[in-house]
């Protein structure tokens, strides 16, 4: 059973990756690594236990989207809050199943597209 599980998430996991690379285009010839680098974006609790995660960055977040792994998006309520120099958004999915999502995130400052995996409990 453990194997099996095992080969699921690597499964899942290479599913994400032609999925990210399908949806993260780069004007530029920076590599993928060095610009999730330079970003200040992160998402807690991860893994998900509750209904909700938070996104946390110093820059503006202009759009914020719950993808389930097969590319549909999911129905999501965000609250914005500021915290001195960083903003954070609080992300309620109260529908959601277990599994693994991506976070599509997109910076008002740097007008690029973020995208981060979440995996729910």
């Amino acid at each position: 059973m453990k194997k099996s599980y095992t080969i699921s998430l690597l499964i899942i996991e290479l599913l994400f990756f032609v999925k990210l690379a399908q949806a993260q285009t780069f004007a530029d010839s920076e590599s993928f690594a060095s610009v999730q680098a330079k970003e200040d974006v992160s998402i807690y609790p991860n893994p998900v236990k509750e209904q909700y995660f938070f996104v946390k960055t110093s820059q503006t977040i202009e759009s914020l989207e719950v993808i389930n792994i097969l590319g549909q998006p999911v129905n999501i309520n965000a609250d914005r809050q500021n915290f001195g120099s960083y903003r954070a958004v609080k992300v309620r999915f109260p529908y959601v199943t277990k599994g693994v999502y991506l976070v599509r995130i997109k910076l008002r400052e740097q007008d690029k597209i973020l995208i981060r995996k979440i995996l729910v409990e």
